[in-house]
């Protein structure tokens, strides 16, 4: 079961990674997008960069080490 977990963490991270740079981050025909008075690619990078932390965390939760026998 850690497996699925793992290769689920592995695939979130590059879903998260490639959606920085489609027209959901960076929408097409607007000079300056924003959100608040900040640029929307701000928000979209800190939002993607915390979801990266939190995927990283998980993933070495479940990552596949060998136990050690002492």
């Amino acid at each position: 079961m850690k497996k699925y977990y793992w290769l689920t963490c592995k695939i979130l991270f590059f879903i998260f990674v490639i959606a920085c740079f489609t027209p959901l981050v960076i929408p097409t025909g607007e000079y300056t997008p924003s959100f608040c008075g900040f640029p929307k690619t701000l928000w979209a990078g800190s939002i993607v960069s915390i979801l990266i932390i939190i995927i990283t965390i998980i993933g070495s939760i479940f990552i596949n080490t060998p136990e050690q026998n002492d």
